[in-house]
C-alpha cells in the first residue's frame, strides 16, 4: 500500500508517497504532481527514509548547494543509460544548467538529447535528482515535471539565493504536516 505525506516548502507543498510494505519511497511529488497526503499518514508512520528526505529538502530549501544523498532512492530499475543519465544530472553543481544534448553526450550517447528529455519527464524524484538543472540547446527550459513556473523559481534560487517564501511556509516553518 502507499501512502503519502505532504511537506511545506517554499514553492509550495511537496509529497512524498512510499509503499509502506517495502518502507522505499516511492515518488516525490511537486507544483501539477503534487499527491494529496494520505489520510491517516502521519509523519510518525513514515519510514525513516521519509524523515531523512524530508530533512534534506529543508537543508536545501535553506542552502541549495546542499547535496543530497541519493542512496535510500529506489533506483534499480533503472536501465544503464538512464543510469547514466542521472549520475550527470547529479553532477550539475547548484545554479549551473546543462542542456539535454550536454548530458546525453557526457552519458556516452551522443546525439541521445531526446532520450535524456524521456528519462528526465520520467524522474520520480524532481529537486532530488535535479532535472530542473537540464535545459534545453537553444537555453530555453524546456519541460518540467513540476511546471514551467516551478522549475524557473528552483533555478533563479540556486543562482541568487534570493527566493521568495510562500505566505504560509514562512508563517509557519512547520516541516510536514499529515493530511
Amino acid at each position: 500500500m502507499k501512502a503519502t505525506i505532504s511537506q511545506r516548502s517554499p514553492i509550495g507543498p511537496i509529497s512524498i508517497t512510499w509503499d509502506s510494505a517495502t518502507a522505499t519511497i516511492d515518488r516525490i511529488g511537486i507544483g501539477d504532481r503534487c499527491a494529496p497526503a494520505t489520510r491517516g499518514a502521519a509523519k510518525a508512520s513514515a519510514p525513516a527514509s521519509v524523515a531523512v528526505l524530508q530533512g534534506q529538502l529543508e537543508a536545501y530549501f535553506s542552502d541549495s548547494d546542499f547535496t543530497f544523498t541519493v542512496d535510500f532512492l529506489s533506483l534499480n530499475s533503472l536501465t544503464a543509460f538512464q543510469r547514466r543519465v542521472v549520475n550527470c544530472v547529479c553532477a550539475i553543481p547548484s545554479g549551473r544548467t546543462r542542456s539535454y544534448a550536454e548530458i546525453a553526450a557526457d552519458a556516452g550517447s551522443p546525439g541521445a538529447a531526446r532520450a535524456v528529455g524521456r528519462v528526465m519527464a520520467s524522474n520520480r524524484y524532481p529537486i532530488v535528482i535535479p532535472c530542473h538543472r537540464v535545459i534545453t540547446s537553444g537555453g530555453g527550459l524546456g519541460g518540467y515535471s513540476g511546471g514551467l513556473k516551478i522549475k524557473r523559481a528552483l533555478l533563479c534560487f540556486e543562482r541568487e539565493q534570493e527566493f521568495t517564501l510562500t505566505r504560509e511556509f514562512a508563517a509557519s516553518r512547520t516541516p510536514a504536516l499529515a493530511i
